[in-house]
């Protein structure tokens, strides 16, 4: 015989989901939720309102609730938007009282502002392409002591990989940026780069302003484009309806960095990083920060999910055949 000591380990992990499939199955008592030490003052700040900030929204709200945080019992989270208007973002930032414990920054104008005007509170953001670009540090992990948060950079490479899947004989693609505006310029040139390496030629055309959409969406499709793929920005995603009226007027198939957009928007398809996700993956870093851990120690992170979208409603207004390829690896939304 074998005398067995200490047989019970003094940490136990379990899988619920496992457990539970078990014939008889097991119950795990719920842990007791980890204190946060007082009842935090958090601003939410967004730049603008349109489908990825509400979508991170309400990503985060739904990740806290289920984090066990809720609000009135360890956050009181107050919500402000600047409307697009750059001197409303600043006032939103000037207006912050000593009461202020964490700020929520939507989008990079947001992240810049927080940066100039935070004073040492802590930032989390989420819909940012490039934190370090922006000012945030000089690298996703040496970065300012009191930010951290999760980047939304487009994939490039996909999508250019699945424009040429669609359409094998493609040479050139187009897009809209806004050059005053540092994420779409980040973008713009990122698409370029990831075209190039592909063999394709990316026309992009500058716009300063949403009003300035539908005349440059109709530029755009003057320059001999076999595809439009819309970089995400502030301006253009408020405004893509023009894009989609232009992209549709000149059969030029149109293909989207947002989800929303392949959805129920006008796009053929895309390569779209889940906003949502975002959201809940910021929410992971709050709790974090609320539970006592410095944002110096956490590093910046991609967005944790991407999915490629298809919708095949919208691929026939443009005429384009979808090919099974493609179909296989895409999740149909028509």
């Amino acid at each position: 015989s074998v005398k067995i000591e200490k047989a019970v380990p003094e940490r136990l992990v379990t899988n619920p989901t496992v457990l539970g499939k078990l014939r008889e199955s097991w119950k795990i008592p719920d842990q007791k939720k980890e204190k946060v030490g007082k009842l935090w003052n958090i601003r939410f700040i967004q730049y603008v309102e349109e489908g990825n900030v509400e979508a991170a929204k309400e990503g985060l709200l739904e990740e806290l609730k289920k984090m066990g945080l809720s609000e009135g019992n360890d956050f009181h989270m107050r919500f402000a938007s600047a409307q697009g208007d750059l001197a409303t973002l600043n006032s939103l930032f000037d207006s912050l009282d000593e009461q202020c414990d964490l700020i929520v920054a939507l989008s990079t104008p947001t992240l810049q502002c927080a940066l100039k005007k935070a004073r040492g509170i802590p930032v989390i953001f989420t819909n940012v392409a490039d934190a370090v670009r922006a000012g945030a540090g000089k690298s996703n992990k040496e970065h300012l002591p009191n930010v951290t948060g999760v980047l939304t950079m487009s994939d490039f490479d996909g999508m250019v990989e699945a424009v040429k899947e669609c359409l094998p004989d493609a040479k050139r693609i187009g897009t809209l940026f806004v050059p005053a505006e540092i994420n779409s310029v980040i973008y713009r040139d990122a698409l370029a780069a990831s075209a190039e390496k592909a063999g394709l030629t990316l026309e992009s055309v500058g716009i300063s302003s949403s009003s300035e959409i539908a005349d440059g969406a109709l530029s755009l499709g003057a320059k001999n484009l076999d595809a439009i793929c819309q970089i995400s920005d502030n301006t253009n995603n408020v405004g893509f309806a023009g894009i989609v009226q232009a992209a549709r007027k000149e059969k030029i198939p149109l293909f989207a960095f947002v989800g929303k957009q392949v959805k129920s928007e006008g796009a053929v398809a895309g390569v779209t990083r889940d906003y949502e996700q975002a959201g809940r993956d910021a929410a992971q870093m709050v709790g974090r920060v609320m539970r006592g851990e410095s944002p110096a120690n956490i590093p910046f992170e991609l967005v944790s999910k991407t999915v490629t979208l298809v919708n095949l409603k919208n691929a026939a207004l443009f005429g384009l055949n979808i090919p099974a390829s493609f179909l296989k690896k895409a999740k149909r939304v028509d």
